[in-house]
């Protein structure tokens, strides 16, 4: 059986010994502090973390995700995407993975070190991540783990080496048209498709609601991701 885990999402109360989840609280190392966006300078939002499972290549590692709801720009709600003709095998340059996170921050730590952050003030509603081994990709399920990229515009854009020499490997995927339920009187998303630029949604959007792949280099030396999206 190949090391591939399609996720389901499951609705129940978040439990401080939970390390895949949606919203809620998240678990950080303690040294750790609730990033900034560059763009407005509030305070991003938690969106989710997950724990890499036994077998994976990332396995022993937790990658947590903050986003910032309060600010829009057209040009910033997908990641940047790195220069070049095309985006199959596309050279990602020493640095841009950090200095591209601007309305974004991806967290990557020793799963161990988490610790809940019982003073984040919570805005996507917490589901569990529950992870389901398989032997092939489910392009239905929400998050999938290992296996291979479920392209939905029909070509390739298997990125290339970062910083020359770092080889990029697709470590998961979230199904594209997903909604991060909103907690319950939580403030709505800035949006610039509105005229009060506020989305009247009761979810919050991800890049766009796009297809979202997490490439990762050799995590036991720098762990390092690169995100890139697909639309249907």
């Amino acid at each position: 059986m190949k090391n591939i885990w399609n996720c389901t999402i499951e609705t129940v109360a978040q439990q401080d010994s939970d390390d895949s989840f949606i919203g809620g609280i998240p678990k950080l190392p303690p040294e750790i502090s609730i990033p900034t966006c560059t763009l407005c300078s509030q305070k991003m939002s938690f969106m989710f973390q997950v724990a890499f499972p036994k077998g994976h290549i990332w396995e022993g590692k937790t990658l947590a995700l903050f986003y910032c709801l309060d600010c829009f720009g057209h040009r910033f709600c997908i990641p940047e995407i790195p220069l070049g003709s095309s985006l199959y095998h596309v050279e990602i340059p020493a640095g841009f993975l950090d200095s591209y996170q601007r309305n974004f921050r991806v967290i990557v730590f020793d799963t161990a070190d988490g610790v809940p952050l019982k003073n984040d003030c919570e805005r996507v509603a917490s589901r569990k991540i529950e992870f389901h081994l398989s032997d092939k990709n489910d392009k239905d399920a929400i998050f999938t783990f290992g296996g291979k990229p479920i392209w939905v515009m029909g070509k390739n854009e298997t990125p290339g080496n970062y910083a020359t020499t770092e080889k990029l490997k697709l470590l998961f995927q979230i199904k594209e048209g997903f909604q991060f339920p909103k907690c319950e009187n939580a403030p709505p998303q800035a949006s610039g498709f509105y005229p009060d630029k506020r989305s009247p949604f009761p979810w919050y959007d991800l890049f766009a609601r796009n297809r979202i792949y997490f490439w990762g280099t050799d995590a036991r030396k720098d762990a390092k991701v690169y995100i890139s999206v697909q639309h249907s």
